[in-house]
């Protein structure tokens, strides 16, 4: 994984720099405030197919911005990562005009800045590796929650509507429980009941006599008999 900056504030590109390096052995291939130095970086790069993850800031002193260059990078690149920088929230709004799909949003003057990044560099490692969950959001949100995450996803009765059950958290999102299955299947995810999907590594006791699982995150969810196979050596 690549790592690109686009940042004039000298201060606070440093700042970045140290936190990157803190936080991934991966280093900062180019951390420029000059918007023609990172466009024909973001060009030239489009012949390699190794992944980048692009931090943006959105308003700069020269001609460029943010949203032009992941605009950009969007049509030269399909294995890439942007997010965006910002002092200003209300900015974000104009994502969507620019189609850019943002991976996520950085404030600069958050008091949690070095959770953010390090939070947003491992997801990002996550992502480039496959162990990810993509959930779509029309045309330019997307969702991004790493496999291990997950206890178990439910169908919401009397809608078409999932919610994913995660160790932090919870999801609700429109999509149908056999879409969802066949993409996580392949990663420890078993069908133990006709409208949950469980992850097996998140599962922390299995009560046989009340036909129930403990999951990770202290919840609790039924299983059937029909489909207990697929939960064999979890007790």
């Amino acid at each position: 994984m690549k790592i690109a900056v686009f940042e004039d504030d000298r201060t606070f590109a440093d700042k970045l720099e140290i936190l990157i390096r803190q936080f991934t052995h991966h280093p900062t291939t180019i951390n420029t405030g000059v918007g023609t130095e990172i466009i024909n970086w973001v060009t030239n790069k489009a012949r390699s197919a190794e992944p980048t993850l692009y931090l943006l800031d959105i308003v700069s002193n020269g001609k460029t911005t943010g949203f032009q260059i992941a605009k950009q990078i969007v049509e030269l690149s399909n294995s890439s990562l942007i997010v965006f920088m910002t002092a200003y929230p209300q900015k974000i709004k104009y994502n969507a005009t620019y189609k850019t799909k943002a991976f996520s949003v950085i404030l600069k003057d958050a008091p949690s800045l070095e959770a953010e990044i390090k939070e947003t560099i491992a997801l990002a490692e996550q992502v480039f590796l496959s162990k990810c969950l993509y959930i779509h959001f029309g045309k330019s949100e997307t969702l991004y929650i790493p496999y291990d995450k997950i206890c178990f996803v439910e169908s919401i009765k009397g809608t078409n509507k999932l919610c994913i059950h995660c160790v932090d958290g919870q999801y609700v999102i429109r999509e149908t429980l056999k879409t969802l299955q066949e993409q996580l299947t392949p990663f420890g995810f078993v069908r133990c009941h006709k409208s949950i999907i469980v992850n097996k590594s998140n599962i922390r006791k299995r009560d046989k006599s009340s036909m129930t699982l403990t999951l990770n995150n202290g919840a609790s969810c039924p299983y059937s008999y029909l489909m207990k196979g697929g939960l064999d050596g979890i007790e």
